[in-house]
Protein backbone atom coordinates (compact mmCIF):
# COMPACT_ATOMS: atom_id res chain seq x y z
CA UNK A 1 0.00 0.00 0.00
CA UNK A 2 1.32 3.84 -0.82
CA UNK A 3 0.64 6.63 1.79
CA UNK A 4 -1.36 9.59 0.34
CA UNK A 5 2.32 11.39 0.34
CA UNK A 6 4.02 8.50 -1.81
CA UNK A 7 1.08 8.95 -4.00
CA UNK A 8 1.12 12.36 -4.11
CA UNK A 9 5.00 12.97 -5.02
CA UNK A 10 4.60 10.01 -7.53
CA UNK A 11 1.58 11.92 -9.48
CA UNK A 12 4.10 15.03 -9.21
CA UNK A 13 7.04 12.84 -11.00
CA UNK A 14 4.55 11.77 -13.63
CA UNK A 15 3.06 14.90 -14.55
CA UNK A 16 6.68 16.41 -14.79
CA UNK A 17 8.07 14.00 -16.60
CA UNK A 18 4.84 14.14 -19.02
CA UNK A 19 5.02 17.57 -18.92
CA UNK A 20 9.19 17.26 -20.32
CA UNK A 21 8.61 14.67 -22.60
CA UNK A 22 5.35 16.54 -24.45
CA UNK A 23 8.35 19.31 -25.07
CA UNK A 24 10.97 17.25 -26.39
CA UNK A 25 8.01 15.12 -28.34
CA UNK A 26 7.04 18.74 -30.01
CA UNK A 27 10.76 19.63 -31.04
CA UNK A 28 10.65 15.99 -32.56
CA UNK A 29 7.98 16.55 -34.67
CA UNK A 30 9.56 20.21 -35.38
CA UNK A 31 12.80 18.89 -36.38
CA UNK A 32 11.47 15.79 -38.41
CA UNK A 33 9.31 18.08 -40.18
CA UNK A 34 12.10 20.87 -40.62
CA UNK A 35 15.39 19.72 -41.43
CA UNK A 36 14.40 17.60 -44.19
CA UNK A 37 12.08 20.90 -45.79
CA UNK A 38 15.65 22.67 -45.42
CA UNK A 39 17.37 20.26 -47.25
CA UNK A 40 15.04 20.15 -50.08
CA UNK A 41 15.44 23.59 -50.86
CA UNK A 42 12.72 25.17 -48.62
CA UNK A 43 9.56 24.07 -51.04
CA UNK A 44 6.59 23.78 -49.33
CA UNK A 45 5.54 20.68 -51.79
CA UNK A 46 8.69 19.14 -50.64
CA UNK A 47 7.16 19.21 -46.90
CA UNK A 48 5.86 15.67 -46.74
CA UNK A 49 4.56 14.35 -43.48
CA UNK A 50 4.83 10.88 -45.29
CA UNK A 51 8.24 10.49 -45.50
CA UNK A 52 8.51 12.47 -41.95
CA UNK A 53 6.34 9.07 -40.51
CA UNK A 54 7.09 6.98 -42.61
CA UNK A 55 10.26 5.19 -41.32
CA UNK A 56 9.77 6.72 -37.29
CA UNK A 57 9.84 4.20 -34.95
CA UNK A 58 8.18 5.74 -31.74
CA UNK A 59 9.12 3.36 -29.33
CA UNK A 60 12.85 3.70 -29.57
CA UNK A 61 12.70 7.26 -29.67
CA UNK A 62 10.11 7.11 -26.52
CA UNK A 63 12.67 4.90 -24.62
CA UNK A 64 15.82 7.44 -25.30
CA UNK A 65 13.85 10.48 -24.18
CA UNK A 66 12.52 9.08 -21.33
CA UNK A 67 15.88 7.12 -20.25
CA UNK A 68 17.46 10.79 -20.77
CA UNK A 69 14.74 12.76 -18.59
CA UNK A 70 15.67 9.91 -15.86
CA UNK A 71 19.21 10.87 -15.52
CA UNK A 72 18.76 14.06 -13.71
CA UNK A 73 17.33 13.39 -10.36
CA UNK A 74 18.87 16.07 -8.14
CA UNK A 75 16.76 19.33 -8.89
CA UNK A 76 13.40 17.32 -7.80
CA UNK A 77 15.34 15.85 -5.00
CA UNK A 78 16.74 19.50 -3.91
CA UNK A 79 13.28 20.83 -4.36
CA UNK A 80 11.07 17.41 -2.46
CA UNK A 81 13.78 17.05 0.23
CA UNK A 82 13.60 20.51 1.43
CA UNK A 83 9.71 19.78 1.25
CA UNK A 84 9.84 17.17 4.25
CA UNK A 85 9.90 14.41 1.37
CA UNK A 86 11.96 11.48 2.64
CA UNK A 87 14.74 9.79 0.25
CA UNK A 88 12.74 6.56 0.36
CA UNK A 89 9.64 8.27 -0.38
CA UNK A 90 11.30 9.99 -3.33
CA UNK A 91 13.09 7.08 -4.62
CA UNK A 92 9.96 4.99 -4.45
CA UNK A 93 7.89 7.13 -5.95
CA UNK A 94 10.58 8.44 -8.67
CA UNK A 95 10.93 4.79 -9.88
CA UNK A 96 7.19 4.07 -10.29
CA UNK A 97 6.17 6.80 -12.15
CA UNK A 98 8.69 6.34 -14.47
CA UNK A 99 8.05 2.24 -14.89
CA UNK A 100 4.25 3.72 -15.60
CA UNK A 101 5.54 5.90 -18.36
CA UNK A 102 7.83 3.52 -19.83
CA UNK A 103 5.40 0.87 -19.67
CA UNK A 104 2.99 3.48 -21.29
CA UNK A 105 5.09 4.56 -23.97
CA UNK A 106 5.92 1.26 -25.54
CA UNK A 107 1.87 0.40 -25.45
CA UNK A 108 1.30 4.09 -26.97
CA UNK A 109 4.19 3.28 -29.79
CA UNK A 110 2.99 -0.34 -30.48
CA UNK A 111 -0.46 0.98 -31.04
CA UNK A 112 0.83 3.51 -33.14
CA UNK A 113 2.67 1.14 -35.23
CA UNK A 114 -1.09 -0.45 -35.85
CA UNK A 115 -2.57 2.36 -36.85
CA UNK A 116 0.21 4.43 -38.77
CA UNK A 117 -1.02 4.68 -42.49
CA UNK A 118 1.75 5.76 -43.85
CA UNK A 119 3.70 2.39 -43.00
CA UNK A 120 3.14 -1.11 -44.32
CA UNK A 121 5.17 -3.04 -41.84
CA UNK A 122 4.03 -4.45 -38.45
CA UNK A 123 5.86 -3.31 -35.06
CA UNK A 124 6.90 -7.50 -35.35
CA UNK A 125 8.90 -6.98 -38.13
CA UNK A 126 10.66 -4.11 -36.36
CA UNK A 127 11.11 -5.69 -33.28
CA UNK A 128 14.87 -7.62 -32.79
CA UNK A 129 13.21 -9.44 -30.35
CA UNK A 130 10.62 -11.02 -32.81
CA UNK A 131 13.30 -11.65 -35.29
CA UNK A 132 15.67 -13.55 -33.59
CA UNK A 133 13.29 -14.96 -30.95
CA UNK A 134 9.73 -14.83 -32.43
CA UNK A 135 9.37 -18.22 -33.82
CA UNK A 136 10.69 -19.93 -30.61
CA UNK A 137 7.31 -21.05 -29.90
CA UNK A 138 4.82 -22.96 -31.89
CA UNK A 139 2.22 -20.48 -31.05
CA UNK A 140 2.04 -16.81 -33.29
CA UNK A 141 0.05 -15.32 -30.01
CA UNK A 142 2.52 -16.85 -27.71
CA UNK A 143 5.39 -15.53 -29.54
CA UNK A 144 3.66 -11.87 -29.97
CA UNK A 145 2.72 -11.87 -25.73
CA UNK A 146 6.60 -12.86 -24.87
CA UNK A 147 7.70 -10.73 -27.79
CA UNK A 148 5.54 -7.23 -26.00
CA UNK A 149 6.33 -8.67 -22.63
CA UNK A 150 10.32 -8.36 -23.59
CA UNK A 151 9.99 -5.11 -25.45
CA UNK A 152 8.24 -3.87 -21.57
CA UNK A 153 11.14 -5.34 -19.36
CA UNK A 154 13.98 -4.28 -21.82
CA UNK A 155 12.77 -0.75 -22.15
CA UNK A 156 12.12 -0.73 -18.27
CA UNK A 157 15.27 -1.71 -17.71
CA UNK A 158 16.90 0.83 -19.80
CA UNK A 159 15.47 3.47 -17.70
CA UNK A 160 16.24 1.71 -14.34
CA UNK A 161 19.78 1.92 -15.62
CA UNK A 162 19.16 5.45 -16.24
CA UNK A 163 18.24 6.28 -12.94
CA UNK A 164 21.19 4.52 -11.39
CA UNK A 165 24.05 6.11 -13.48
CA UNK A 166 22.21 9.75 -13.06
CA UNK A 167 21.59 9.47 -9.27
CA UNK A 168 25.89 7.75 -9.22
CA UNK A 169 26.82 11.08 -11.23
CA UNK A 170 24.64 13.46 -9.27
CA UNK A 171 26.71 12.40 -5.59
CA UNK A 172 29.50 14.71 -8.05
CA UNK A 173 29.83 18.79 -8.22
CA UNK A 174 29.98 19.76 -11.65
CA UNK A 175 33.71 19.94 -11.58
CA UNK A 176 34.02 16.53 -10.70
CA UNK A 177 31.47 15.53 -13.32
CA UNK A 178 34.03 17.14 -15.89
CA UNK A 179 36.78 14.96 -14.99
CA UNK A 180 35.35 12.01 -14.81
CA UNK A 181 33.52 12.34 -18.58
CA UNK A 182 37.08 13.54 -19.32
CA UNK A 183 38.45 9.88 -17.66
CA UNK A 184 35.67 8.09 -18.89
CA UNK A 185 37.06 9.34 -22.52
CA UNK A 186 40.82 8.64 -21.99
CA UNK A 187 40.07 5.48 -20.37
CA UNK A 188 37.58 4.32 -23.60
CA UNK A 189 40.40 5.00 -26.06
CA UNK A 190 43.07 3.03 -23.81
CA UNK A 191 40.49 0.18 -23.67
CA UNK A 192 39.68 0.19 -27.61
CA UNK A 193 43.70 0.22 -27.85
CA UNK A 194 44.28 -2.12 -25.36
CA UNK A 195 41.57 -4.78 -27.40
CA UNK A 196 43.36 -3.75 -31.27
CA UNK A 197 46.87 -5.54 -29.43
CA UNK A 198 45.46 -7.82 -27.43
CA UNK A 199 44.51 -10.19 -30.44
CA UNK A 200 48.05 -10.20 -31.52
CA UNK A 201 48.25 -12.34 -28.00
CA UNK A 202 47.10 -15.95 -27.55
CA UNK A 203 46.78 -15.85 -24.26
CA UNK A 204 43.95 -12.85 -24.63
CA UNK A 205 42.42 -14.23 -28.10
CA UNK A 206 41.47 -17.36 -25.38
CA UNK A 207 40.17 -15.24 -22.42
CA UNK A 208 38.24 -12.88 -25.93
CA UNK A 209 36.98 -16.47 -27.51
CA UNK A 210 35.90 -17.74 -23.79
CA UNK A 211 33.53 -13.97 -23.30
CA UNK A 212 32.57 -14.55 -26.76
CA UNK A 213 30.95 -18.14 -25.65
CA UNK A 214 29.32 -16.23 -22.81
CA UNK A 215 27.87 -13.57 -24.93
CA UNK A 216 26.62 -16.56 -27.49
CA UNK A 217 24.71 -18.37 -23.73
CA UNK A 218 23.87 -15.21 -22.43
CA UNK A 219 21.39 -14.03 -25.69
CA UNK A 220 20.22 -17.71 -26.40
CA UNK A 221 22.25 -19.22 -29.31
CA UNK A 222 21.76 -22.54 -30.21
CA UNK A 223 24.37 -22.86 -32.44
CA UNK A 224 24.34 -22.91 -36.57
CA UNK A 225 21.85 -25.55 -36.91
CA UNK A 226 19.11 -23.23 -35.21
CA UNK A 227 17.19 -21.02 -37.29
CA UNK A 228 17.13 -17.09 -36.58
CA UNK A 229 13.77 -16.86 -35.07
CA UNK A 230 14.36 -19.96 -32.98
CA UNK A 231 16.80 -19.05 -30.35
CA UNK A 232 15.75 -19.68 -27.02
CA UNK A 233 14.47 -16.31 -25.36
CA UNK A 234 15.24 -17.68 -21.38
CA UNK A 235 18.44 -16.37 -21.11
CA UNK A 236 17.49 -12.87 -22.35
CA UNK A 237 14.71 -12.27 -20.19
CA UNK A 238 16.83 -13.55 -17.01
CA UNK A 239 19.55 -11.20 -17.51
CA UNK A 240 16.88 -8.32 -18.38
CA UNK A 241 15.36 -8.69 -15.09
CA UNK A 242 18.53 -9.74 -13.21
CA UNK A 243 19.97 -6.64 -14.49
CA UNK A 244 16.65 -4.39 -13.52
CA UNK A 245 17.31 -6.00 -9.93
CA UNK A 246 20.90 -4.62 -9.81
CA UNK A 247 19.56 -1.10 -11.27
CA UNK A 248 16.67 -1.09 -8.74
CA UNK A 249 18.67 -1.95 -5.43
CA UNK A 250 21.81 0.36 -6.57
CA UNK A 251 19.22 3.52 -7.57
CA UNK A 252 18.20 2.92 -3.93
CA UNK A 253 21.93 2.69 -2.22
CA UNK A 254 23.25 5.74 -4.20
CA UNK A 255 20.06 7.99 -3.71
CA UNK A 256 20.25 7.04 0.32
CA UNK A 257 23.14 9.08 0.07
CA UNK A 258 22.06 12.09 -1.86
CA UNK A 259 23.18 15.16 -0.20
CA UNK A 260 21.91 19.15 -1.14
CA UNK A 261 25.25 20.45 -2.53
CA UNK A 262 26.20 24.22 -2.08
CA UNK A 263 27.65 24.66 -5.65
Amino acid sequence: MMTKKEISVTNYFFKNTLRKLGYMLVWLVFSSLFFPWVFNGFEVENLSVNSALKNTEVGPILAILISGIALFSYNDFKLLIQNGISRKTFWKARILSFLAISILGQLIAIVVALLNPYTHHSWQENSLYMQVYGKYFGSTAMNSFMGLCFILISTSVVMLGAIMVGSIFSLFTKKAKVYIFIGLFVMGVVFINWISMATQNDHMRNAIKNADSFLHFTIGYGGANIQVGKWNPAMPFVVAILTGVVCLLGSYAVMKRFKIKNE
